[in-house]
């Protein structure tokens, strides 16, 4: 995303930090581990025209092997990768958790801090992700992550834009941050 062709040639694309909130990652185990309480469907991931199989432009993930491991974000992980808050409802009938225990397991193994939160009882999409609990969370994240990027190595600069996706904040709220000097910060979140 950087690059004197892109107009972006003083800026870099690397991140300094991800929420990650029920994430979808190896779409070969995903339906192993739903929950056995979700009401049946009559879908079942990675099978012939799932939402998987399209995402992918194949008819089931079993054709595409190499396409399901490219759509892993597993496979991309290294050490220097920013740290990860991974956020997941245990009633899940979407995504299941697993998912998410997956990511977390493997960014840690890796050697990129990760912190693995799961949610009693939240489903998919649940409203307790735009709670003041979770922004409370989301909060002390940005704090740790993006404050110090705002007062260290970049002192000539005067304003700071970040972006967010999925906009945690959909249904209302906001962000805080406690500048240390006077700053202009912008943030720019997407549904």
């Amino acid at each position: 995303m950087e690059g004197a062709h892109l107009g972006n040639a003083n800026y870099s694309s690397k991140v300094n930090g991800v929420i990650a909130l029920f994430p979808a990652v190896d779409f070969f185990q995903m339906q192993a581990h739903m929950d056995t309480t979700c009401p049946p469907t009559n879908q079942t991931h990675c099978s012939l025209n799932s939402a998987e199989a399209k995402l992918l432009g194949c008819d089931s993930c079993i054709v595409c092997p190499g396409r399901v491991i490219s759509a892993n974000p597993v496979t991309y992980i290294d050490a220097g990768d920013p740290p990860f808050k991974v956020m997941h409802g245990d009633s899940d009938c979407g995504i299941p958790w697993h998912q998410s225990f997956l990511l977390d397991s493997a960014l840690n193994a890796n050697g990129v801090s990760s912190m693995f939160h799961l949610i009693p009882g939240a489903i998919h999409s649940d409203p307790w992700f735009k709670t003041d609990s979770a922004q409370g969370i989301y909060k002390s994240f940005f704090d740790a992550n993006f404050m110090p990027c705002l007062t260290t190595g970049i002192e000539n600069q005067n304003s700071f834009t970040f972006s967010v996706y999925p906009n945690p904040l959909s249904s209302g709220g906001s962000l805080v941050f406690n500048l240390q000097e006077e700053k202009t910060v912008s943030i720019v979140i997407f549904n």
